[in-house]
């Protein structure tokens, strides 16, 4: 009897880390949302610092986008890759360091709306987060407007 109850006890301990990642993003969905969160950041904190407050706000707005997105994983985060780390030269017209950070937070925005995964109320706030993150960028090429290039 008491092996019935532990196993029952570990089934129930064991549902809400289940239920925290969306059903409707595999494992590899997953990491590469990760990756390209962090290399969004790495971006962001590498462009130019003539965005205006956009540029910080996007910086802030990502970095709480990482935190909601290392909640679902219920206490155990998936580790951005190693390559996420580094901003590579990437050319010197208009600002690509800050146009490869809003293209890749597109494409986590595009992941994230997938119609599979529409109804997925985990991923509420991390969608939010995420849409700020869009919101802050498209503003900072707002204020930057001369030869800003999105």
């Amino acid at each position: 009897m008491s092996f019935l109850r532990a196993t029952a006890w570990l089934l129930i301990a064991a549902a809400p880390l289940a239920q925290a990642q969306p059903a409707c993003l595999g494992h590899d969905d997953l990491q590469q949302i990760r990756d390209d969160l962090e290399t969004s950041l790495t971006y962001l904190k590498a462009s130019k610092d003539n965005f205006g407050p956009g540029r910080r706000k996007a910086i802030e707005a990502t970095r709480q986008a990482i935190a909601e997105f290392d909640k679902l994983q219920g206490g155990h985060p998936i580790a951005p890759a190693s390559s996420t780390e580094v901003a590579q030269y990437i050319g010197e017209h208009g600002h690509p360091r800050m146009a490869l950070a809003g293209d890749l937070m597109n494409g986590v925005q595009k992941s994230l709306s997938r119609p599979e995964c529409a109804g997925a109320q985990e991923l509420a706030a991390l969608r939010a987060r995420v849409g700020e993150t869009v919101q802050d960028i498209d503003q900072a090429f707002q204020f930057n407007p001369r030869g800003s290039r999105r």
